[in-house]
This record gives C-alpha cells, structure tokens and sequence, in this order.
C-alpha cells in the first residue's frame, strides 16, 4: 500500500516506496546523512546510529533506542488512521463484536420496541419509558440496522409495523421473556442457602399441615439445606432450643427471650377416658370447664415450664378455682396412657383426634375452653443464620395456607 507524505511531532516521515524511520537526537537523522547541528556546519558526533533500511540494500540491525520504538509506534497509529476501511463484520475472524455499537443487538432495545408496537407512537411509547423521544428513535433505528430489517412505517401523523417488524414481535416477546426468566433463575441460585438445620417438634407438631407445608417450601427454595428433625419432650423443649436445636414447632404459650411465628389457631379439646360420664353427656351437648371441675389433670415433670402447663390445664379456672393434679407423664404418649386408664383427664388440640385415635379415649368439645395455637420459635439472633433465615422466609410463604383451618 502506497499513502501520502504524513509528518508528525515526533520527526516520523512515511513517504511513498520508503519504510519507516526515525529523526534521532544530535542532529542525525533516518537516512544515515549527517547534519549539521544549529545550522553551524560543525561535524556530527562519532555516535553514529545506522539506519533502520535502505532503499534497496538489506534491511541494517534494528535500534534499541526508545525514541526509535516510539516512532515506528506513532507511524503505525497513523497508517492505522489512513488505511482503506475494509474492516470485517463484528464477529467475524480479526474484528470482535463490540458491545454498544450500531451492531449490537440488546434486549432493551426489544423491550423498547415492544412497548412501541403497543403504543404506535413515538411520543406515548417514549414518555410509558422515561426517555425521550430522540433516545428511542435511535435505539429503534439501531434495533433495525443489526437485524436488516425496517420494523416500523414512520409518518408525520402515525407509526405501524412492517410485515418484518409484525412477524418478529412474537420472537422478540420470547426473547424477552426468556431473558426475564433467565435473570430470574440465576438470582434464585444466588440466594440459595447451604448448611445444616436441626427443627425440634414437640407431640404430634410433625404431622400438622403448615409442618409439611414448610418443609416442602424450603426445600423448593434451597435443596442443599439439611434438615434434621428432633423430637422434644415437654420438659426439654424450651432448654433444647438454647442448646443444639436451631428452631421449633412448638404450642404456646412460649417463655421469653423465644421468638414466635403464629402458624395455626385451632379450638381445644377435652381428652376423656372412653367410659367416664362426661364422654357420654358430651353426646347431647358441649362440655364446659365447670363439668370438668372435679377431674384431676395430668401433670408435667418439673423442669417443664410451669407458666406453660397452668395454661394449658386453664389452672385456675375461670372462677378461681384451682385445678387438681394427678400423674406426671413426659411425652403424649405418656399422656395418652394415663388418660385411658382413667387415671387423669387432658386438654389437647383439636388435631389430635385425627392424630391420636386411641382405643378407650374420647375427645370432646368443651364450649368455653380458649382456643389453641401453634408457633414456630426460635431464639433471638438465630434469624441471623441463613438456614434459619430461609425458614422463616418459607413459613411466611406459606403462611396463608398454613391458616387455613385443621
């Protein structure tokens, strides 16, 4: 390639049929030929640097000097600059595509044109996007320029789609939409936790339907979560949660500094041996507390929480009345076995006639009994923990379905 005559600051000359060279210090010059420094004749210094080619000769050792580096780097921004534009397309071998371009094809620039198909005018669809209206007739230009197609008929008075810009709407709807999703999968994986959780469970709280209903979304949301599921007796249940058990299903009331979800609110019911009188009378009508007067209760061992049973045996009674004790029993089963040899009676939620049919055991309403609930607990600063965070986020997930009635 032959170009024009260029001279730059830094003494570099391309001139037709010569490679390139470089002005040096003290008066030399690329072409071998001495000057004379200041314009005062005087000899050249005995530095001579040969020069970088001849016209016809061997090409002469290359310089190691720095200004001769810089020019040839000067002279190839300048051939650069002069050259014949023969550039490849983006993409192709010897020229990447770069991003930003007119070339470049963006999802923004098919939610643009998206929202213009809706609207058919520039003003409306610019002012729906919070641009202006220059910005988006840009965008769309360069939108049509990368796909070679126009998308949109434009007048002074109205705008309408090509045949191409109606047959690639449905396409670029897709495109749109898989992007969305895409986004959206990769910011589940971002949040997806690890690790291990230990849940306590006391009686039958394993069982119930907001349990399952949980467990079945934290592990939708965060299938690398462990979980281990830990029986709790009715005297351990509160020190279990300050010790190895990360968060409970428990039945309130719940001790401070414990933390609760409300999961369920359901009635209470009477726990009766299947021959005692009152099972028979509760046939015709309701129980109340002032028919269960006389029955003792059953009773908790003495690290269980006091404050806990008296609510739950209604101790004392609406009237003043205290409640009488009977045997001491650790779990429900324990319960269940006092109850059916008549030894004592019990109140329970409504679910466990369902979870606890027992031969030789009632259950039966009792009108003026407060209603039950169930919680999740746990203690403060164990939201702080992923995996407990991730709980508690699934339980509000499923809260609604969790209210639902038993």
């Amino acid at each position: 390639m032959r170009c024009r005559a260029v001279s730059i600051t830094a003494g570099v000359s391309i001139r037709p049929g010569f490679r390139i060279g470089a002005r040096l210090p003290h008066g030399r010059q690329a072409t071998g030929q001495p000057t004379t420094a200041g314009g005062s004749g005087g000899a050249a210094p005995s530095s001579h640097v040969p020069p970088t080619a001849s016209r016809t000769g061997s090409p002469a050792r290359k310089s190691r000097s720095p200004v001769s580096f810089l020019a040839r780097s000067l002279a190839f921004g300048v051939w650069s600059r002069f050259r014949p534009k023969t550039d490849p397309p983006p993409g192709a071998a010897g020229r990447p595509e770069v991003p930003g371009d007119d070339r470049d094809l963006t999802t923004h620039q098919l939610r643009l044109f998206l929202t213009l198909a809706r609207e058919l005018h520039f003003g409306r669809a610019a002012q729906r996007l919070f641009m202006t209206q220059p910005s988006l007739s840009r965008q769309i230009r360069l939108l049509e320029n990368r796909l070679g197609v126009p998308l949109v008929d434009r007048t002074s008075r109205s705008v309408r789609l090509t045949e191409a810009g109606r047959m690639l709407l449905p396409e670029a709807e897709n495109v749109v939409a898989a992007m969305s999703r895409l986004r959206s999968r990769a910011a589940e994986q971002s949040r997806r936790v690890r690790g291990r959780l230990v849940l306590g469970f006391v009686a039958g709280e394993s069982a119930m339907p907001y349990t399952h209903a949980i467990l079945d979304e934290l592990t939708r949301r965060h299938p690398a979560v462990s979980v281990e599921l830990c029986m709790l007796s009715f005297g351990d249940q509160f020190e279990r949660l300050a010790d190895d058990v990360d968060a409970a299903f428990l039945r309130p009331p719940l001790p401070p500094p414990l933390r609760t979800m409300t999961l369920a609110v359901e009635p209470r019911v009477a726990c009766l041996r299947a021959s005692d009188p009152l099972a028979g009378l509760a046939a015709d009508r309701a129980l109340t507390l002032t028919d269960l007067a006389e029955h003792r209760m059953v009773d908790m061992p003495a690290n269980a929480s006091r404050a806990w049973w008296d609510d739950w045996t209604i101790n004392p009674r609406p009237d003043g009345t205290p409640v009488r004790f009977g045997p001491v029993v650790a779990d429900i089963e324990g319960l269940l076995t006092e109850v059916a040899r008549g030894q004592a009676i019990s109140f329970l939620p409504e679910a466990a006639r369902r979870l606890y049919p027992r031969p030789g055991i009632r259950y039966v309403d009792v009108a003026d009994a407060p209603l039950s609930s169930a919680a999740l607990a746990w203690l403060p600063g164990r939201h702080e923990r992923p995996a407990v965070a991730a709980l508690l986020d699934a339980a509000r997930a499923v809260a609604p379905l969790a209210n639902t009635p038993l």
